[in-house]
């Protein structure tokens, strides 16, 4: 994961906005922006006058032409701005002042994981208006990357960046068939799933460190962790809308996966003191009392 202190220069103010990236997700990406803003306290402007949220993003974009739209989504306190400039590439902007501590970093990070899983397209930041020297890439399985490392203290001093890579779109994972769900186990990692799986079902809902999505094909509902830089990312088959959460966050289902990530059980008894479980093949721990000690793979 990335530490803030690594990437703190990005953003120290210079006068400029940061803009985070879709690149050639055309309008697939744009509708998957407005599902997330569905999500969370968003709202639109049409030359400074409130709307309601379009059904549609080409309607969006196709005011674009005469009018002046605004899309306003509040992530964790980071105000996110899109304009709908042009449909090939999604782009919001944020003020680098909102990003001044560890967990807005995180939290911008988180954002640009959900709209790369969302997308099933790697999500970049770079200085405004200039996506061809992004700082850092985000993948649609939530793994953050600094792409350009800044080698001076200030953000905006573009000459002074070293690029790593020209381009991160090149890295993004292939769109999965229609339908994977029944290839892959009901619980299980998230990078063990195919690539490009869980950026193509479409988001239906979301909770705190969690996102509810659908196959279109199959219909099934599949739970997803959030992006926690502490935490084994899960995905979980749940039969439908109800008590999703719940059904998600179930213990029982995470030590199962915990077991078969390790192997299953041996044959010896669980070394703590008065326990007659079956130690996990490679501890000397049942399942229970590894859990309990903060093991999670």
């Amino acid at each position: 994961m990335l530490p803030w202190s690594d990437c703190e220069a990005f953003f120290e103010p210079d006068g400029s906005l940061r803009d985070v990236y879709v690149i050639g997700g055309g309008i697939p990406a744009w509708e998957g922006l407005l599902r997330i803003a569905r999500t969370r306290d968003a709202g639109l402007e049409v030359d400074g006058e409130e709307r309601p949220l379009p059904a549609l993003a080409t309607e969006a974009l196709a005011l674009r032409q005469a009018r002046s739209p605004l899309l306003s989504i509040d992530w964790d306190g980071i105000g996110l701005n899109a304009h709908f400039f042009a449909a090939e590439d999604v782009e919001l902007d944020l003020d680098p002042r909102a990003i001044c501590s560890d967990e807005r970093f995180e939290a911008l990070i988180g954002f640009m994981a959900t709209l790369a899983g969302e997308t099933g397209k790697t999500v970049i930041l770079t200085p405004e208006n200039d996506q061809g020297r992004p700082y850092l890439a985000v993948s649609p399985t939530g793994e953050a990357v600094v792409v350009a490392p800044p080698s001076t203290r200030g953000a905006g001093e573009g000459s002074d960046l070293q690029l790593v890579s020209a381009s991160t779109e090149s890295a993004s994972p292939p769109r999965m068939p229609a339908c994977a769900c029944d290839d892959v186990p009901p619980v299980h990692y998230l990078d063990e799933a195919p690539e490009g799986w869980v950026g193509g079902l479409p988001l239906v809902a979301s909770a705190p460190w969690l996102t509810l999505r659908r196959c279109q094909t199959c219909r099934a509902y599949w739970a997803v962790d959030g992006w926690d830089k502490y935490a084994e990312r899960v995905i979980v088959r749940v039969p439908s809308e109800d008590d999703w959460v719940e059904r998600a966050q179930a213990i029982e289902l995470r030590k199962a996966l915990l077991l078969r990530s390790r192997g299953g059980a041996g044959e010896e008894a669980c070394a703590w003191a008065g326990c007659g479980g079956r130690v996990v093949v490679g501890t000397v721990l049942c399942v229970d009392h590894l859990w309990e000690g903060g093991v999670r793979r």
